[in-house]
């Protein structure tokens, strides 16, 4: 605003000291004496004379824009309560997705193969204490023979299941550990030797050789059953692994 008035005052003295340089000895007397002759010769200036017509067409500018305004606002006021529910509902979720994280997270921590293994041997343990529950119950008289039977041979069947289960988990458990420790082996064995390198110094040098096997691998036989990913017994021990039924189902 400031910068168009400079403007604006710059052209004014411009076309005044034009209009000077052009007038007679005479005017130039009565310009000095007549403060009306100078009004008058400062508002007949076109750039003067312009400023009302100017102004009315940006009060009317200004007032149109103002009543657009006016029309939008029930629709603005509308879509601002609509993103303020929806940043609302947006947070609510946040909060929701946060809390089932942490609720996957802890369950995470939880079903662990150990603790896995632990919840099996307690429902074991459960299904025998019930099986044995209703055997004392038959002995004393109290339940029928069918109904022995039929209570009787299914928690027996829930325990066998989950005694199987069990050992199978304790299988897989015993394999990841049996993995884990022969990669730390391994790993120990090639970085521990004195003056060798993990790699070959050359393209010409064999590749290292460990120790972490001391017995070659066996060649399935066609008909032969399968073969454990680990050795059956302790090196140099002679003691085998406790073997499990490994066509017993999950």
């Amino acid at each position: 605003m400031s910068g168009g008035y400079r403007d604006l005052r710059q052209v004014c003295l411009s076309s005044l000291i034009e209009n000077i340089k052009e007038m007679k000895y005479s005017d130039l007397q009565d310009l000095l004496s007549n403060d009306e002759y100078q009004k008058t010769l400062v508002e007949t200036l076109p750039e003067i004379k312009s400023i009302p017509s100017e102004k009315e067409a940006l009060l009317l500018k200004m007032r149109s824009q103002a009543l657009k305004n006016l029309a939008l606002e029930p629709e603005i006021n509308m879509a601002r309560d609509k993103l303020l529910k929806t940043h609302q509902k947006a947070n609510e979720i946040l909060k929701i997705l946060k809390e089932k994280k942490a609720k996957l997270d802890e369950l995470g921590e939880e079903r662990s193969l150990q603790s896995i293994n632990n919840t099996l041997i307690s429902a074991q343990h459960e299904a025998e204490d019930i099986a044995e529950a209703i055997a004392k119950q038959f002995v004393h008289g109290d339940i029928e023979l069918n109904e022995f039977k039929k209570l009787f041979i299914a928690e027996k069947s829930k325990a066998l299941s989950r005694k199987l289960k069990k050992e199978k988990l304790e299988e897989i458990i015993r394999e990841q550990e049996h993995v884990a420790s022969m990669n730390a082996f391994s790993r120990d064995a090639m970085f521990n030797q004195p003056g060798s390198t993990p790699y070959p110094s050359s393209n010409d040098a064999p590749y290292p050789m460990s120790s972490v096997f001391p017995q070659p691998i066996q060649t399935r036989q066609p008909g032969q059953g399968p073969i454990t990913p680990y050795p059956a017994g302790l090196y140099g021990t002679g003691a085998g692994y406790p073997q499990v039924n490994r066509h017993s189902f999950w």
